[in-house]
């Protein structure tokens, strides 16, 4: 059976295939799909749990520890106005600790948030294991029953970010696969590939910071012209500080329900009022 080589980076999951002109025994992968493969290759494939049951027992717990706690738990405002919502963070920030490495043990010098979050994980209520409980599964096995890598024929497994920028689970789930033979090493980019540069522009408001970026565009155009902006909402107000700079607008703007609304608006005004000219 072909060795299978390993590209892993945190952003990989639902990207592009590489563009190399052969990449046979290669695979691309983020970390579902990493621990996808890890799972079935150690046997431990099984159904996906839907997040909504795992938000939903996670509320169980709330609700337990609010109902035995003598006096409001750090939560209990929120989960009395939005009991989903609260778990559902509450939940998030949980997974966030088992991904750092946390093993559920009780937090005793930390914020009142830890140890809401120290003392939901002390019930014996169910909670159907998230991504990073299996993981830590994966852990598990392959720091205890696997002792070899012909277990997961990997010869190689190539990271895309430097180990120590990954979270705490993902660098021990790498430290075991080296420690069983498979070759891991850092993608460094060529000494003479040059490294892309980025420029933060803080203001106090949006307004603000439209107007600053527009100036700082303007001051270099001949330097800034393969400047890539990469948006995430509507850029009216960016666009408004653009145009006064004489430079070109990027035009994107968020769905709303109301345009079709009011582009038929005045098709609806024409109908309901006859022209002054003709008359009744």
């Amino acid at each position: 059976m072909e060795k299978t080589r390993i590209r892993f980076g945190m952003f990989l999951d639902g990207a592009e295939w590489s563009e190399a002109a052969a990449s046979l025994g290669e695979v691309r992968l983020g970390p579902a799909g990493l621990l996808d493969f890890l799972e079935t290759r150690l046997g431990l494939a099984a159904p996906k749990v839907h997040p909504a049951f795992r938000i939903n027992a996670y509320k169980e717990r709330l609700s337990a520890v609010d109902a035995q706690s003598k006096q409001q738990s750090w939560f209990s405002r929120s989960f009395a106005q939005d009991a989903w919502s609260t778990a559902k963070q509450m939940l998030v920030w949980r997974d966030e600790l088992v991904l750092g490495g946390w093993q559920g043990q009780p937090i005793k010098s930390g914020s009142a948030r830890l140890t809401a979050l120290s003392d939901l994980e002390q019930l014996e209520l169910p909670l159907p294991p998230g991504r990073e409980d299996r993981l830590a599964f994966v852990l598990g096995q392959l720091t205890g029953k696997v002792k070899a890598a012909g277990n997961l024929n990997v010869s190689e497994i190539t990271l895309m970010d430097p180990s120590s920028l990954l979270p705490a689970l993902w660098q021990n789930v790498f430290k075991a696969l080296a420690g069983m033979g498979s070759a891991v090493k850092t993608d460094a980019p060529p000494a003479n590939k040059a490294m892309p540069e980025i420029k933060m522009i803080v203001g106090a408001d949006e307004w603000e910071s439209a107007e600053a970026l527009a100036l700082y565009l303007v001051a270099d155009k001949e330097n800034n012209n393969d400047t890539a902006i990469i948006t995430g909402s509507d850029t009216h107000i960016l666009d408004q500080a653009l145009r006064r700079q004489g430079l070109p607008t990027l035009g994107q703007s968020e769905a709303s329900r109301w345009r079709a609304s009011l582009q038929i608006l005045p098709l609806v005004i024409a109908n309901a009022w006859l022209p002054s000219i003709f008359p009744r």
